[in-house]
């Protein structure tokens, strides 16, 4: 591996940041931050405290605690899991909401309405639950129900409201007039914030997983929020099975591999792939496999490497597939939470991004590819099932630990007084809305071209589709001041349908001044190319990311989100000057840009291919393309032959043949799903044909067996 191209994958804020931020463990607890109340009383040795925020976390014990004075309510909860409400319903005083919940408690079934969506519907409950009647409704995307009297049986009359991570106009508007306490499931804190942020303004409490997102929730919403770190929902049923006798892969990964909404784990999966190491056996495969294939895979593998910028003390659903079916975890860092898994803690190794290549070359053994411990399975098999199968099933787990924990808050939800804009589907309606004159008018318009644009891309050719994007966009401009994100998604539409003057008019509206426009983060939908790196100009993941932080901080006008639109801006504007030839205006735009949001990958990416066009001094040219590949690392395919040139241009061949390495390390252990394989340029097999027979021969090989129309005759 080129020891140039090393990306960071690490993200703030870090697990000690957010330990930092809670003076103690009490502290912590009462936050609804268990897990950081966990490690703050191990590092003091307060095996009691520690006993408790496991249990707050998710961690049953086995059997219900023996009736102590300390910390009898969260022994009250445990007796609850296993079946007796009596402590519960002995306990007074402890806030307002008390009363309701002991009153619940005395009913011979507490009447549940959960709502979920495709992905989340493995949160409903599979058996009853005592004491509980629950009513399921699964919602699919473009679900839009009138009245929450369409979703409930004849008679039934909720208690509390479950929602598991959907939002918007799939929720209708009366679900928040009724008074029962409504507690919503988060699983993207900060993904499509815009989305959420109306619906998670009205609930009574947020329950997430990770401390990261713990941070941001309680920072953004006036909630309480549980982090209860235990409950990873899985996108299919849990299972258990032994890991096979025989793994034949030292790393494998699937799904999301290399996409541009998750860059941390395309950084960390291309530093490991291209670890130069032919003992290694390495499988990176961007796609989703069907279930049984890919618990086969996970069963094969001896490692699964897991980091995700949002999960910061918490348990990644890839985890739990992993540990349930025999595999262990590469972690691309400490800071998940470890301190729940116990004897699971020999089937975790954890490295850093400072040494991750060289700690995972000494795990190699001395034969051929890594080591690794036996596992002793009863220990493994009951820890499994503490954590993701706890008492009565992770469903019953997630009901009773969120009504317990809103009971003992004094939180109550505001009354509903204001239509949320989200929960308008049609687009009719969003215009009619719109033109009531009041003061959401602004927000509607937004959403109506936003509307307007989802049909022009369903329809790309249809013209009354596209009229109606032009008509709706002069109406908002005429009927208020201009809106930063209408006028930045106009921009990208025109650019899209290959009007590039219109484009450049609005883009250059956005960078002249953006003071004037209008910008609501919580509420503006940008149009969106999430999966299509190569096309895709406006870098999603992180404008999202800094928008939850900027609300987090509380810093207003989320200025840093805010810079990242300002940025893509510059960047189409950047493109369209390189286009026509322009090199110095272009670069000019990207280096405006980069300056704006150092790590906006599209801009990297042009900006390298600009200063090689502009023939800039080596020094110019070589680390604008190490930023361009350490940003994103799945664009060094196309770049790669600029990049070889410019090293024979300064008479560095042996540079150029450690970039050609890492790339043919890169592109032969990772596998893409039908339809999915990038494109690789001619001139790539070009530029790598010329150093083939210099490439050591497991890497002439593997080239051969994966393109042997373009190597085999090398």
């Amino acid at each position: 591996m080129s020891e140039r191209l090393r990306p960071d994958y690490t993200r703030s804020a870090t697990l000690q940041d957010i330990l930092d931020s809670h003076g103690s463990a009490e502290d912590a607890l009462t936050a609804g931050a268990p897990y950081a109340a966990l490690i703050k009383a191990l590092e003091s040795s307060n095996e009691p405290l520690a006993a408790t925020a496991r249990i707050m976390c998710g961690v049953l014990p086995k059997e219900p605690p023996i009736p102590a004075a300390e910390n009898g309510i969260i022994q009250a909860l445990v007796h609850w899991c296993h079946g007796n409400t009596g402590p519960l319903r002995s306990i007074e005083g402890v806030g307002p909401n008390w009363a309701y919940f002991q009153a619940l408690l005395a009913k011979p079934e507490i009447n549940t309405l959960m709502l979920c969506g495709p992905l989340t519907q493995h949160g409903i409950p599979t058996d009853p639950i005592p004491g509980f009647r629950v009513e399921s409704v699964m919602l699919k995307r473009d679900d839009a129900p009138f009245s929450l009297q369409d979703l409930l049986p004849a008679g039934f009359r909720p208690d509390v409201v479950f929602i598991l991570d959907i939002y918007g106009a799939r929720l209708p508007e009366s679900l928040y007039d009724i008074s029962a306490p409504i507690i919503f499931f988060n699983m993207d804190s900060d993904f499509q914030l815009p989305r959420q942020y109306q619906d998670l303004n009205r609930a009574d409490l947020i329950i997430c997983n990770s401390l990261h997102e713990h941070r941001q929730l309680a920072g953004i919403y006036p909630c309480p929020v549980l982090a209860l770190t235990a409950n990873a929902l899985s996108f299919d049923p849990v299972e258990l099975s032994l890991a096979a006798n025989d793994k034949d892969l030292d790393l494998l990964h699937t799904g999301l591999s290399f996409t541009p909404i998750m860059r941390e784990k395309a950084q960390l999966l291309f530093r490991l792939a291209t670890i130069d190491n032919p003992k290694l056996k390495i499988r990176f495969h961007h796609g989703f496999m069907k279930n049984d294939e890919y618990l086969a895979a996970i069963r094969q593998a001896k490692y699964v490497p897991v980091f995700s910028a949002r999960m910061t003390g918490g348990i990644q659903t890839r985890s739990m597939d992993t540990l349930c079916n025999g595999g262990a975890l590469l972690l691309g860092g400490d800071d998940t939470a470890v301190e729940l898994l116990g004897p699971l803690r020999d089937r975790l190794r954890a490295v850093g991004a400072n040494d991750e290549e060289t700690a995972v070359t000494l795990m190699a053994g001395v034969g051929t590819g890594m080591k690794r411990s036996p596992f002793g399975q009863a220990s493994v098999k009951q820890a499994l099932e503490r954590l993701f199968l706890p008492e009565g099933g992770p469903a019953a787990r997630l009901l009773r630990f969120g009504l317990f924990e809103w009971a003992r808050t004094g939180y109550r939800r505001p009354e509903n007084s204001h239509r949320r804009t989200t929960s308008v589907s049609r687009l009719d309606d969003c215009l009619v809305c719109a033109r009531t004159g009041t003061s959401d008018s602004a927000s509607y318009f937004a959403l109506a071209h936003f509307r307007a644009l989802e049909a022009v891309i369903e329809r790309p050719l249809d013209a009354g589709n596209r009229s109606r994007v032009e008509t709706i966009f002069d109406e908002a401009n005429q009927n208020g001041p201009g809106s930063l994100v209408i006028t930045f998604n106009q921009g990208r539409y025109l650019w899209m349908i290959d009007d590039k003057k219109g484009a450049a008019t609005h883009f250059t509206a956005i960078i002249s001044s953006p003071e004037r426009l209008i910008y609501e983060p919580t509420r503006d939908l940008l149009m969106l190319k999430l999966f299509d790196a190569a096309a895709e100009m406006f870098p999603a993941q992180d404008y999202f990311m800094a928008l939850a932080e900027d609300l987090t901080l509380g810093k207003i006008g989320a200025p840093t989100a805010k810079n990242i639109i300002i940025a893509t801006a510059h960047t189409y504007m950047g493109l369209g000057k390189l286009q026509t030839e322009d090199l110095p205006a272009g670069l000019m735009h990207l280096d405006q840009a980069l300056e704006l949001f150092a790590d906006h990958f599209p801009a990297a990416r042009l900006r390298f291919k600009a200063c090689y066009a502009n023939k800039a001094p080596y020094p110019e040219i070589a680390a604008a393309f190490d930023h361009a590949v350490n940003c994103y690392p799945p664009v060094m395919t196309n770049l790669l032959p600029y990049a070889i040139s410019t090293e024979l241009r300064a008479n560095r061949q042996e540079e150029a043949l450690e970039l050609i390495k890492t790339w043919a390390y890169f592109i032969t252990r990772c596998t893409w799903q039908d339809g999915k394989e990038p494109e690789i340029p001619e001139v790539t097999f070009k530029s790598v044909r010329a150093f083939y027979l210099d490439l050591p021969d497991h890497l002439q090989t593997a080239l051969a067996k994966r393109f042997p129309a373009e190597f085999l005759t090398t």
